[in-house]
């Protein structure tokens, strides 16, 4: 098995994997609401939660945005559906705490649903005073964290460290880069995107006099990119045609990448919902009668934005 194939196998692995992690109720508009009350308590979690009444008062506006959008009997609905779960989960968490000695990343799950129930009901108390009279619930509602049934526009920035193969010769570099991807937003989890990638990359190797010497160039890709969401975490299959400019002239044929990746999102701010993730990926350049075939690792980051217009 080549690089490239153990790459995407990963990333395959992976992906389908992340799909039906976390148990959602079956009706649509619940399950949206769900998804986004659940994807703004995660991110809260993420800073530190500790004061209920508080974390929940800073998180009202948020969950509002969505709970204005709902009719009242699915709220309700929802809060049975969480009541189930905390109830088949083992809690409430105060228990479940104490039957496990006290440890607290054996409530980890208990305590979100808990929190999410608590932040509905809150949402729910105030939304006859707090909603804005242009916002009325809707009974096609997809959420407002999600990309479901959304076209969106992916735009992030690129890093990464390289490893080079070439001629039986090792050689190490790094590069970077942007790219754009308008994208739809499939089903409940899944993001199909597409689009376009620009960059720069360098990598070190032997000159003729032996001292290290420093070749850089500019990159090109057009990506495929498949992403899956499990509420704040997702996990992205890609695959690239690639092109370099080297010599005053574009490479002939193309390359290819195969990539998978591991992020996190947090809450839509405005029309923007920011996330940053960790990602792999094999590369292989074919050569011609200039150059030899040219195989890449890469490992880095990727920090971007999806925009909904």
């Amino acid at each position: 098995m080549t690089y490239g194939h153990a790459v995407l196998a990963a990333a395959l692995i992976t992906g389908v994997g992340a799909v039906g992690c976390s148990a959602m109720p079956d009706e649509p508009v619940e399950r949206a609401l769900y998804d986004d009350l659940r994807r703004i308590v995660e991110t809260s979690e993420r800073t530190g939660w500790l004061i209920d009444r508080l974390e929940i008062d800073e998180a009202a506006p948020a969950a509002l945005q969505s709970v204005c959008r709902v009719a009242q009997p699915n709220r309700l609905s929802l809060r049975k559906w969480l009541d189930g779960r905390i109830t088949s989960e083992g809690g409430p968490a105060k228990e479940a705490y104490e039957r496990a000695g006290q440890d607290l990343s054996a409530v980890g799950e208990l305590l979100t649903l808990e929190r999410a129930r608590a932040l509905l009901a809150e949402a729910d108390r105030i939304a006859a005073d707090d909603c804005p009279f242009w916002l009325k619930p809707d009974d096609q509602f997809s959420g407002i964290q999600s990309n479901r049934r959304r076209f969106i526009v992916l735009a992030e920035s690129m890093g990464s460290f390289s490893t080079y193969l070439k001629d039986g010769e090792i050689t190490i570099g790094g590069g970077g880069g942007a790219r754009i991807m308008p994208a739809w937003g499939v089903g409940d989890s899944v993001t199909i995107a597409l689009g376009a990638e620009v960059g720069g990359r360098g990598q070190f190797s032997a000159s003729d006099d032996g001292d290290p010497a420093l070749t850089a160039g500019i990159a090109g890709a057009i990506p495929l990119l498949i992403r899956f969401q499990d509420l704040t975490w997702f996990y992205d299959i890609e695959v690239a045609g690639l092109t370099l400019w080297r010599d005053s002239k574009l490479t002939w044929p193309p390359g290819v990448r195969v990539g998978v990746s591991v992020g996190i999102s947090a809450i839509r701010i405005s029309n923007f919902l920011p996330y940053v993730a960790g990602w792999a990926g094999y590369e292989f350049h074919p050569g011609d009668d200039e150059f030899p075939d040219v195989h890449t690792i890469r490992i880095g980051t990727r920090v971007g934005f999806d925009w909904d217009p």
